[in-house]
């Protein structure tokens, strides 16, 4: 019980850890005939507010290392230039993170990396620890296929597995709404105490409804945020109450603006479901985070 999940922080912790000063080579020197390359200019934590100021905050909580940044330019159509953003984030789950924060179930995702969608103007994609993001305002929608041309490369370029991080098997594929997986890399619950963890949309009897699991290194300190936890929702005017099905292990309570939210405490887990209409939706997400973390 609960080996595989221990296997996978471990894996995580350490891949995590090893990164690459540069990257030139995943940039193709041109991406179509009659087009050139300018050089690549890369930003470190440091200096990345310059690039990309009032979001760079966001990159850092992802464990951003380096940025590559190259652009492309028709010599023929003068103003026709294409944007290449390759993002070194360290590890593929906070490359999943920061990619989750963009990604929305009604996009046109596309069959590149690991996974990408595609606007009018970008293309974005994740493939191992990479998150690329591929842009042009003055491309128009028909010439958006070379927007695609140049990251089907530059995954061919990053190569490596395709698959999603290992972690994200923890929350249950049943009634999960498709691309509604997120990675939150810290303060989940918006906790500053808390770290980080997944959250999903279930639908449940016909009820769109949130699951979520915060993972942490220990039992001993699930328990005492577990128990934090409740304190900060008992001292903000929250009714609390126990569930019976969980008993001193779990507590519910109701706001208005997330109906019913239902907590409870699984070894070095806490999971919880929350946007409930009902208190039995809840407690049968839960029950099924329980049993596949518990396989």
């Amino acid at each position: 019980m609960f080996k595989r999940h221990v296997f996978l922080l471990v894996v995580i912790f350490f891949s995590c850890r090893t990164i690459e000063m540069g990257f030139d080579h995943l940039f193709p020197d041109s991406i179509q005939t009659d087009w050139k390359a300018s050089k690549i200019n890369y930003y470190n934590p440091e200096n990345l507010y310059e690039y990309i100021d009032g979001e760079a905050e966001l990159y850092l909580k992802y464990g951003f290392r380096l940025l590559g940044v190259r652009t492309y330019y028709s010599t023929v159509e003068k103003e026709s230039m294409v944007t290449v953003d390759i993002y070194d984030m360290g590890c593929s789950l906070n490359a999943f993170g920061l990619y989750s924060n963009y990604r929305n179930p009604e996009y046109k995702f596309i069959d590149i990396g690991t996974e990408g969608f595609v606007s009018e103007y970008e293309v974005i994609f994740i493939r191992n620890r990479y998150v690329v993001e591929i842009g042009s305002q003055s491309l128009s929608g028909k010439d958006k296929g070379l927007l695609i041309k140049t990251a089907r490369a530059i995954s061919e370029r990053i190569g490596g597995s395709t698959e999603m991080p290992a972690i994200l098997e923890i929350l249950p594929k049943e009634n999960l709404i498709d691309k509604t997986l997120r990675y939150q890399s810290s303060e989940m619950l918006s906790q500053e105490f808390l770290p980080g963890g997944l959250e999903a949309g279930y639908r449940i009897n016909n009820t769109e409804v949130t699951g979520f699991i915060i993972l942490f290194d220990d039992s001993l300190r699930a328990k005492e945020s577990f128990l934090k936890l409740k304190s900060f929702h008992m001292n903000s005017g929250k009714e609390i109450s126990s569930v019976s099905e969980f008993k001193e292990q779990g507590y519910r309570f109701y706001s208005e603006y997330h109906g019913y939210t239902l907590i409870l405490l699984v070894d070095k887990y806490i999971v919880g479901a929350t946007d409930l209409n009902n208190i039995e939706d809840g407690i049968l997400l839960i029950k099924k985070i329980k049993s596949e973390i518990e396989k």
